[in-house]
């Protein structure tokens, strides 16, 4: 057989077909996952004006444990936004600490609309989040309730007004982004953490924007407040210690309006201490928690996982059966290199919108090994799953 013939048997071609098929799939799924965002983000940065919409009275809930240096920094971000509306901060003390009490005191002096409630360090058998979050709904004096945490940091002044023009349009929730500083020079898995991260975040915002969010990034959400109570709070859910990002998000959005914001200036940083330890418990509790939710996110994702390996499988079954000749085998390395570079592009651009810093270049084999990635933390999760549940 000569090695450049296209005189090959049927079943080669057919081989050949199901790669082109399988490549043009993959694209496909991911380039809807990744375009929305994008397109989105891009939008928003040519829209954004200032003094355009009335901007509706608005409370920021800010959650708050043991952090009180992060506090002092976060406060004035909020309280000096740039707002032509009433508005509020709240700071949730989870554990009463006397340092996040002096913080209040001292910036207290300066803004009259701070204000301030706690936990009891003693509170056991409940979720300290949701009943942080539950306490800061009940205090808030206005419709439209902000939420984040007092390890971010948010570099715009615009961010609350980005944030609330949705709601004068009409939307009953809006969905904001906050990115990890996954700086993890020393360790040398960060680039799957990196990948990961920035995988899930782009799924879960794609289904956001087209209006059917199942999961969000509670440092950055925003709904009105009489959701939270039509819901009765997080009466479903009060067995879990988690849950109030996806399990929560995926009660209360049936027939409500949802609005995503991906601006730069409505986008917010995460000041981290660990991000390898913060990766690995959100992936483990929203592994956990996906099985109380739509699965839509997971199915589509491993939809495009199988068409990856259908293809290596093909194209591996193309090589050894048609050799010597070498036709068949350029043709499968010319379709691996293409999807290897658009994708790289692809995830270079989206990254680089949503402050996500991966290398674009390891997208590509990463999705082969995802699988067994997502598999270990299945693992985890069901072995660890007890730790979940708030009675013990």
């Amino acid at each position: 057989m000569e090695q450049f013939s296209f005189d090959l048997p049927i079943y080669i071609y057919i081989l050949l077909a199901v790669s082109l098929l399988a490549a043009t799939l993959t694209l496909t799924l991911f380039r809807n996952f990744f375009i929305r965002p994008a397109q989105l983000c891009n939008r928003q940065n040519r829209q954004a004006k200032l003094g355009d919409v009335p901007l509706l009275p608005a409370s920021v809930i800010i959650y708050c444990r043991d952090n009180a240096g992060q506090l002092e920094r976060l406060l004035p971000q909020i309280l000096e936004q740039n707002y032509d509306a009433p508005f509020e901060a709240i700071v949730i003390n989870d554990g009463d600490s006397e340092d996040v009490k002096d913080v209040y005191k001292s910036l207290s002096q300066k803004y009259d609309n701070l204000r301030i409630t706690f936990i009891p360090p003693d509170s056991h058998s409940l979720s300290r989040k949701k009943l942080a979050t539950t306490l800061g709904v009940k205090a808030a004096r206005h419709d439209l309730v902000f939420f984040t945490n007092a390890d971010t940091v948010i570099p715009s002044n615009c961010w609350l007004r980005q944030m609330s023009e949705p709601f004068s349009a009409g939307a009953d929730i809006v969905v904001g982004h906050a990115s990890i500083n996954l700086n993890l020079q020393h360790d040398r898995l960060s680039s799957f953490y990196r990948l990961d991260t920035l995988l899930d975040t782009v799924t879960y915002l794609s289904y956001a924007i087209a209006g059917k969010p199942y999961r969000v990034n509670i440092r950055n959400l925003a709904y009105r407040k009489h959701l939270f109570f039509d819901n009765k709070g997080f009466c479903n859910s009060l067995n879990l210690h988690s849950g109030e990002d996806d399990i929560f998000i995926s009660e209360i959005v049936s027939g409500r309006k949802v609005s995503t914001v991906l601006s730069f200036d409505s986008q917010i940083q995460i000041d981290c201490y660990n991000p390898r330890k913060e990766h690995i418990l959100s992936k483990t509790s929203h592994i956990f928690t996906s099985k109380f939710i739509s699965s839509r996110g997971s199915a589509t994702l491993s939809a495009a996982s199988w068409t990856k390996w259908l293809f290596l499988g093909c194209g591996l079954a193309t090589a050894i059966l048609s050799y010597p000749n070498l036709i068949a085998t350029l043709f499968t390395a010319v379709l691996f290199l293409t999807q290897w570079i658009i994708m790289g592009i692809t995830w270079r651009r989206i990254g680089n919108l949503l402050h996500i810093k991966a290398n674009p270049w390891l997208a590509f084999p990463f999705m082969f090994i995802r699988p067994v990635y997502n598999l270990y933390y299945r693992v985890r999760a069901r072995i660890t799953r007890q730790r979940n549940y708030t009675w013990v």
